[in-house]
């Protein structure tokens, strides 16, 4: 895997995680932000993709209660 330079890392993708990164990156757009979250990549679930999905997503492997 190749290494990447970041500006800021932000431990936790939720609500508080991603509203910090879009205040920095609102503030400076030339910022490199990395998120990191806990769990398997969601990118390939449907569930994911449209807001009714997201009752499907209850229980599964992407619910962290």
């Amino acid at each position: 895997m190749a290494a990447i330079e970041v500006d800021y890392i932000i431990a936790g993708g939720g609500f508080t995680g991603c509203a910090l990164a879009s205040r920095l990156h609102q503030r400076d757009n030339s910022l490199e932000i990395l998120i990191i979250e806990a769990g398997v990549d969601p990118s390939d679930n449907p569930s994911t993709t449209t807001p009714a999905g997201a009752f499907a997503l209850i229980g599964s492997d992407l619910d962290w209660a």
